[in-house]
């Protein structure tokens, strides 16, 4: 994917165009920033050494819009059907033959 993505193949050196063969793959965090600090800063482009903060998820629209609540707004949250009544069964035959 990332050869169709960037148009280069990843396991190729950028620098003498040797192949290049993956040795670990990491996934612990401490483990990425004890290896990005060792490394020289050109290997890594001076990428960031902690993750990006999150951000808290956001609220339902409604309440952004402030219509949530309003007179007349109310919506019936009753399922259409009865979950615990067994499915009913059709007042007509089912066809269930194949023709060709």
């Amino acid at each position: 994917m990332l050869a169709r993505i960037y148009h280069t193949f990843p396991l190729v050196c950028p620098g003498c165009g040797e192949a290049m063969r993956l040795i670990a793959f990491l996934t612990d965090p401490f483990s990425i920033r004890d290896v990005l600090r060792r490394a020289p800063r050109e290997a890594w482009s001076g990428e960031p050494l902690r993750p990006p903060e999150t951000h808290p998820a956001r609220g339902p629209p409604e309440l952004e819009l402030g219509f949530a609540g309003a007179a007349g707004m109310e919506m019936d949250q009753t399922p259409a059907i009865d979950p615990t009544e067994p499915e009913p069964i059709p007042p007509y035959e089912m066809d269930q033959t194949r023709s060709s």
